[in-house]
């Protein structure tokens, strides 16, 4: 899956130091409450040396916060950041309602994406009343080459892709 951080970090754009403090903040996954460092060092692909001095610098914002046990969990200014994020939506009672009218008349899942960069993330989902499906949740970020939300975006924006 690509991301913003990613695309910055192989364009070389941006300030590599904050590149590599958003890499850590990404590298948790949904579900996932605690990762050790040697865990964020491998999937960041930095030196532990590296990466415990980004997140000491992270947790003194409360971005990440390091347990007793000395694994790290993401921090309470991460919530409040994500939280900020969607707020700046009123999407929930201006779309759900519409979702809830297309999923009753389709008999199957609705969503509504926002496209950041080469991105799209998922802010509202209805589900539909279909037992088997394969779906992105909420606040997921996808590439917007794979799946056919992404290429219809990519269709009303004027831009080439697979059909």
């Amino acid at each position: 899956m690509s991301n913003p951080t990613q695309s910055a970090q192989k364009s070389g754009d941006g300030v590599i130091a904050v590149t590599r403090a958003l890499q850590l903040l990404e590298a948790f996954a949904l579900g996932e409450s605690h990762l050790s460092l040697a865990e964020l060092s491998r999937r960041c692909s930095l030196h532990k040396t590296t990466v415990l001095r980004l997140a000491r610098t992270l947790a003194q914002s409360g971005y990440m916060v390091q347990r007793e046990d000395g694994e790290w969990r993401l921090g309470p200014s991460s919530g409040w950041l994500g939280a900020r994020y969607q707020a700046g939506f009123d999407v929930q009672n201006v779309l759900e309602p519409a979702l809830r009218e297309l999923t009753q008349l389709s008999g199957e899942s609705a969503a509504f994406y926002v496209r950041e960069g080469h991105v799209r993330t998922c802010l509202v989902r209805v589900e539909g009343p279909q037992a088997l499906r394969h779906h992105a949740r909420m606040g997921e970020g996808l590439p917007l080459d794979k799946g056919s939300p992404g290429r219809v975006i990519l269709a009303f924006s004027g831009e080439p892709g697979e059909i």
